[in-house]
């Protein structure tokens, strides 16, 4: 029994020996240039294995993983895209040009109004207040405003 184990192991191990030769013979015989171009491909192998596409936390993960995702997207969904695009910014331009039109005329017709009167305000909040105060107070303060506007105010 222990002959033929031996002798198994022997079989193996010549087997084996004859595939290592191969393998030195065809290394021993392989140009430079060749011999340097396998060993790149194994060590850029190896780097790009390095992390995995479930690997979130790290740049080189998320970039597979993005790959991986661009791979499953259908092969006619950059079309539509562009479509979607085009019809957002056509939307987008249409609705930039109507809050344009719109300010233009606020813009025009706060010109025309406060053109002609007297400006006693610095924002809207403040001629709301001027204008509830005036309301209220108007009666009482005319003769101060126009003494002070002749310039005989005491």
């Amino acid at each position: 029994k222990s002959n033929n184990k031996n002798n198994k192991n022997n079989k193996k191990s010549s087997s084996q020996k004859e595939k290592d030769d191969k393998k030195n013979d065809n290394e021993m015989n392989q140009p430079a240039r060749q011999s340097l171009n396998v060993q790149r491909k194994v060590e850029d192998k190896r780097e790009r294995n390095q992390h995995s596409v479930k690997d979130y936390h790290n740049p080189e993960g998320q970039y597979l993983n993005y790959e991986r995702s661009l791979q499953s997207l259908p092969a006619s969904l950059p079309q539509q895209e562009r479509q979607g695009a085009h019809v957002l910014a056509q939307e987008l331009k249409r609705r930039m040009q109507k809050a344009d039109n719109k300010q233009a005329k606020k813009r025009e017709r706060d010109f025309l109004n406060n053109h002609l009167a007297d400006v006693s305000y610095v924002n809207q909040r403040n001629k709301r207040f001027n204008e509830k105060i005036n309301r209220t107070y108007d009666k009482h303060t005319a003769e101060i405003k126009q003494n002070l506007e002749r310039g005989t105010a005491l």
